[in-house]
Order: C-alpha cells, then sequence, then structure tokens
C-alpha cells in the first residue's frame, strides 16, 4: 500500500466485517488512511488511547492478536445515501466490480467508487 500512494492522502471506506447476514455488505464508515504500525504483543503500542469506546463492547478486537493496525484520521459515519455496496466497488486495476456475492478478507485496494 505505501508504495502504491506513493504518500499521498488515501480515502478509506470501512465495512463491518460481520455483517454479512444483515444484507449486502457496504461500507459505512469514511476516513483519511495516515499510515500503519506494527502490533507490539498483538496489542496497538500505544494500547486503547485512540480506539473508539464502540470498540470496547467486543472484548475479541482487543485481545491482542492483531499483526498491524491502520491509523486513520477524520472518522465519519456516511450518510445513508452515501453508504456504498462492496458490489459497487471495483479493485484496483481491475476491469470489473466485484461480485454481489463477493465477501472481502481483510483490506482492499479500490478504484475510486
Amino acid at each position: 500500500m505505501e508504495s502504491i500512494r506513493d504518500s499521498q492522502t488515501v480515502d478509506v471506506y470501512i465495512y463491518a466485517s460481520h455483517a454479512v447476514e444483515d444484507g449486502p455488505i457496504r461500507a459505512t464508515w469514511t476516513a483519511k488512511y495516515l499510515q500503519w504500525v506494527e502490533a507490539k504483543g498483538g496489542a496497538h503500542p500505544d494500547g486503547r488511547r485512540y480506539r473508539p469506546p464502540s470498540t470496547f463492547e467486543h472484548e475479541s478486537d482487543n485481545k491482542g492478536h492483531w499483526y498491524i493496525f491502520w491509523e486513520v484520521t477524520g472518522l465519519r459515519r456516511l450518510p445513508a445515501d452515501e453508504v456504498l455496496l462492496i458490489e459497487e466497488m471495483r479493485g484496483w486495476q481491475q476491469k470489473t466490480r466485484y461480485s454481489k456475492f463477493f465477501v472481502p478478507e481483510g483490506p482492499l485496494i479500490i478504484e475510486q467508487p
């Protein structure tokens, strides 16, 4: 990712990875990507300092089993009319959009929606 973005600001779209049973997968949050940091013992080097309180309700999210953390700024929930379906997105340098049956596993680099 770092070599692709070439120090440019990058918009990110965030989807709930465990919401498959709620219908089509959609990005409901957006932010600006800053950098990634390597985990220390599976946890963020700064602990929960930057984690939103909503992440504390899912204790498994804070167990210290992560490898890296993606740091963003300007995190905001998308209004209903700006929510993006994953099936409307196209992977970076791909010719076609994702299938309506596609379930992402981890971060994706996409073309501008």
